[in-house]
């Protein structure tokens, strides 16, 4: 059964629809990645936030208390729902939210799910037990440059961060090494942590245009 929780965010208050104890600790401790999420709050005052991965929708509506904008992206139907419902929950908040997949061009792909919020996460690679998808997918370069990038799809980021035409000031990226996430990618300075097998990577300096972005 939904319930309706409350948290306050930069003394804002948030309300949030939860259909379970994963859906609790996604509003409450963020997955246990709240300095990270308190870290992207601090980087996108008066900026514009994209949200690759938006899941349920509490990292944007965080964000999104001190953001210029913040556009959300989220192709799992069931976390989709989710997401608009929580938006919806905090109106005025400058939050617009797309039910699209992410990656190096305009096509369409599958995505796996597994039709619940309170299960394994979506992705766009293989996984067993999960039900197949297809959706649409679109490049970023087609939508407004983000000031501030947060990357959070489940192995898909090579391709997410392919999709790119431009360098955004500071990027949030959840990699998975299992994924190769950064096979062919040069020159990112990062800070690091280690946790469940994956890494958080929070890229504090602008990568030099010249440089380019990966095909």
């Amino acid at each position: 059964m939904a319930s309706q929780v409350t948290r306050s965010i930069e003394g804002v208050e948030l309300k949030f629809w939860v259909e379970s104890a994963m859906d609790r600790r996604r509003v409450f401790t963020f997955f246990g990645e709240e300095s990270y999420v308190q870290q992207m709050i601090a980087a996108s005052h008066n900026k514009v936030f994209i949200d690759a991965g938006a899941a349920i929708g509490v990292t944007s509506p965080a964000v999104a208390t001190v953001a210029k904008r913040v556009i959300a992206f989220e192709p799992d139907p069931t976390h989709f729902r989710a997401l608009t419902a929580n938006v919806a929950l905090n109106p005025g908040l400058p939050i617009e939210v797309h039910k699209i997949a992410l990656g190096k061009t305009q096509t369409q792909d599958i995505l796996y799910t597994p039709a619940t919020t309170a299960g394994r996460c979506p992705s766009m690679l293989p996984a067993p037990g999960l039900s197949a998808l297809r959706v649409d997918v679109v490049p970023l370069s087609l939508f407004e440059h983000a000031d501030i990038l947060k990357v959070d799809v489940e192995g898909y980021e090579n391709a997410v961060i392919a999709g790119l035409d431009y360098t955004p000031e500071i990027l949030f990226l959840e990699i998975h090494p299992w994924a190769g996430t950064f096979n062919g990618v040069p020159n990112m300075r990062e800070t690091a942590r280690t946790k469940r097998g994956r890494e958080w990577l929070t890229i504090w300096e602008k990568i030099p245009t010249e440089e380019g972005i990966p095909a």
